[in-house]
């Protein structure tokens, strides 16, 4: 559509614009950098297609993931993709239904419409800024209220990229609660887990803008070194987890440190599984990631635990081992009766002091 507008004003205004084109403008307004007229329509539709493009790809490409996310089991518990299941008395062939309708796609829509909105309108005003100025691309100027508007009209393009991409699905209640994986305990046993999971990109990340402050500092000024400061210490805060599966729910902390910490009551988990996750497709990134659908901790892309919480989002942590975390977690769930709806889905019922039913993230 941002291509269209561009090519219509391009074919209203040609007559009237110079053989030279103003296609660079300063904070005043002037014109410091020029261009031939069809270099500028030809570099202006490029854009606006490629970005097109890629994003559209960046919505489609991890649709075909999302479908099913099969594991099959054998009789020895061994299953297909590598990972021995917890409990090996049970062969299941387990597909996971899609975590949401649209997942991270929404952001690349929303993402995507803004691009589109922002260069559409900044190509197209500096048409008409050439066209009136009679032939003398020199004169052309571009005023910098025109970048607010420009920015304006990106804004609310997302806007309706976002209400047009629709809202995300829910996950289904299956009634499959009783498929997952469940890890064989005895009425008077008590178990624990936990693993530390950590990312060397993030690491590097937050090393690099620590070691950016203490160049900058003595180059620009200390005063703008506190920003580098703070983003390298949470980032390093967050490059490293502990992840703690037990009757309290899930934990995550970082490793050296109690706090900040997030738990997952098992009051608010009505399924536990692992799954393979792609960082950049379907989080846009490493860290603490939100999405529509979902949220969690993200250090790499591979086997993460998931939680299928009973406000029917999903919670994720990529930490090796994920499936005994997961049999665990379904198994202290049944104990307490905490599957999202009160009622118990274990044949024991509920245990007394086992989880927290008003436990918060």
């Amino acid at each position: 559509m941002a291509a269209a507008i561009v090519a219509t004003a391009y074919a209203r205004l040609a007559e009237r614009l110079p053989e030279t084109l103003a296609t660079h403008f300063r904070a005043d307004g002037r014109a410091d950098g020029f261009s031939s007229a069809g270099g500028f329509l030809s570099v202006a539709l490029g854009t606006l297609l490629v970005c097109g493009a890629l994003f559209g790809i960046l919505v489609l490409a991890p649709a075909a993931g999302r479908r099913t996310n099969a594991v099959r089991s054998g009789a020895d518990g061994g299953r297909a993709d590598g990972v021995r299941s917890a409990d090996p008395r049970r062969a299941t062939v387990r597909v996971t239904p899609p975590r949401s309708g649209l997942g991270g796609a929404r952001a690349f829509i929303t993402l995507g419409y803004g691009l589109a909105g922002l260069l559409g309108y900044a190509f197209a005003a500096t048409l008409y800024a050439n066209a009136a100025t009679d032939g003398d691309s020199a004169a052309a100027g571009l005023p910098l209220w025109q970048l607010a508007v420009a920015l304006g009209a990106g804004v609310v393009a997302a806007a309706l990229g976002r209400l047009l991409a629709g809202k995300d699905t829910p996950l289904p209640d299956d009634g499959a609660g009783g498929d997952a994986p469940r890890l064989a305990l005895a009425a008077s046993e008590v178990a624990g887990w936990s693993r530390t999971v950590t990312s060397p990109l993030l690491y590097g990340l937050g090393a690099a803008l620590l070691l950016a402050g203490l160049i900058t500092g003595p180059a620009a000024g200390w005063s703008v070194t506190p920003g580098l400061f703070v983003g390298g210490l949470l980032v390093l805060a967050l490059a490293g987890l502990r992840v703690t599966a037990d009757r309290h729910g899930l934990t995550v902390t970082p490793p050296l440190l109690p706090y900040p910490r997030m738990r997952i009551p098992l009051a608010r988990i009505r399924e536990a599984d692992s799954r393979e996750i792609a960082a950049l497709r379907e989080f846009g990134g490493w860290g603490y990631r939100m999405r529509p659908g979902g949220s969690g901790f993200v250090l790499r892309s591979g086997e993460a635990l998931s939680l299928r919480l009973a406000s029917g989002k999903e919670f994720v942590v990529t930490v090796g081992d994920a499936a005994t975390a997961a049999a665990l977690l379904n198994t202290l769930v049944d104990r307490s009766g905490a599957d999202g709806t009160g009622h118990a889905r274990g044949p024991e019922g509920p245990a007394k002091g086992a989880g927290d039913p008003e436990g918060g993230a």
